[in-house]
């Protein structure tokens, strides 16, 4: 073959029996017609290998994220999964391009700029899982210190208390608007059901007449924008038994199925139940304003005058007619433990936030206990007057 060498510095390859020759390099053969295809296909491997250690040890934050992710978050829920997901996304949204080491504290305080609006819970909960990100990668020594923990990256104030007990006017509209929502409404409402639970209820199975129950067995989860029916629920005490109220019995007498489900009578979508409840709301406002529909109603105030006022909106959303049901226990007087079990709550926290934390509630508390005490407003009032 002449010289040991090729021109480039390089050893002949030996032709195998096939005509091909060939390169092992560890536990894989690059092989080629000619010498050179075989060294290009080993290059090519050598700079690919090159390009991907770099990339690992200077990765952008979106290369870093979306590895982490799979990664450390094993064995959950596919909600829990995808609800970490989006805020994965949003992290990837704001800064996804910038590498992990050249992130800053303020890069992070502008990326919480996406959760304007949101709640107080929504943002903690971004916060705590980028900083696992960036905490995982000090610990991969990509970066020095985490960011998002220094003092100058706190998230602003998310709103707190967003959902509410519906005014007795939007409990009349409810009971007296009829629509396909209706069912969903009034067991969220007077069972105080989660969204995805009243979508997993089935009448004939879960709604016993008799003993004047209904049990929560299945409830639906949406991946993507597909409904998914699960046994179980949210919390681990999810399943369970709750009294049927005579207005939500009186209303499912006589039906079977589900309580809201897609046009051709699967399981509704994402899309479907957030379609059908804007639906609802517009049912529910043309109620409150007369039956006249919120785009004729400009028309109106031009032909009739401004005696006819503002358009009254109705502003509800589904989870406030669990917060409702929720306020209602906590009116009548029911025991906080049997409350919980009602609702489904695995703990105390959330519950005590209605039960205790009622202004109005500890104020005749306080006026009890002043009165028993002496020092009611009555005898402060005579001590006044006698003044």
């Amino acid at each position: 073959m002449g010289s040991k060498l090729r021109r480039d510095g390089r050893k002949h390859l030996a032709r195998r029996k096939d005509g091909r020759y060939c390169i092992h390099h560890m536990d894989k053969y690059f092989m080629g017609w000619t010498e050179d295809e075989a060294y290009d296909k080993f290059d090519e491997y050598i700079m690919l290998q090159a390009q991907t250690e770099a990339a690992r040890m200077n990765p952008t934050v979106r290369q870093y994220s979306t590895e982490w992710l799979p990664r450390t978050k094993v064995g959950i829920g596919k909600k829990t999964y995808n609800d970490y997901a989006v805020q994965i996304d949003k992290l990837n949204q704001a800064i996804g391009e910038m590498l992990v080491k050249e992130v800053r504290p303020s890069d992070i305080k502008g990326a919480y700029k996406c959760f304007e609006g949101m709640s107080e819970s929504t943002i903690r909960r971004a916060k705590m899982l980028w900083s696992g990100v960036f905490e995982s990668a000090v610990a991969d020594g990509i970066c020095r210190a985490n960011p998002v923990k220094d003092r100058t990256a706190q998230p602003h104030r998310g709103t707190r208390g967003t959902h509410r007990a519906i005014t007795e006017e939007e409990r009349g509209l409810i009971l007296r608007t009829e629509h396909r929502m209706r069912l969903m409404a009034l067991a969220m409402l007077y069972a105080g059901l989660r969204r995805g639970e009243a979508l997993g209820i089935l009448i004939e199975r879960d709604v016993d007449f008799e003993r004047e129950t209904i049990t929560v067995r299945e409830s639906v989860t949406y991946n993507g924008n597909v409904g998914e029916v699960h046994e179980g629920g949210k919390t681990e005490n999810a399943v369970r038994e709750i009294p049927l109220l005579p207005q939500l019995r009186d209303e499912l007498k006589g039906k079977k199925g589900r309580l809201f489900v897609g046009d051709r009578g699967e399981v509704a979508s994402e899309t479907a139940f957030r379609r059908g409840w804007e639906s609802y709301l517009g049912a529910l406002g043309r109620e409150r304003n007369g039956g006249i529909y919120k785009r004729w109603w400009g028309k109106m105030r031009e032909q009739q005058g401004k005696e006819i006022g503002e358009w009254k909106e109705v502003d509800i959303r589904p989870h406030d007619l669990r917060h409702s049901f929720c306020t209602m226990l906590r009116d009548a007087g029911v025991d906080m433990k049997v409350a919980m079990q009602w609702m489904g709550h695995a703990d105390e926290k959330m519950i005590l936030r209605i039960y205790d934390h009622s202004e109005g509630r500890i104020q005749r508390e306080r006026e009890k206990l002043e009165a028993f005490a002496g020092g009611g407003k009555e005898e402060k009032e005579k001590e006044k007057s006698a003044g």
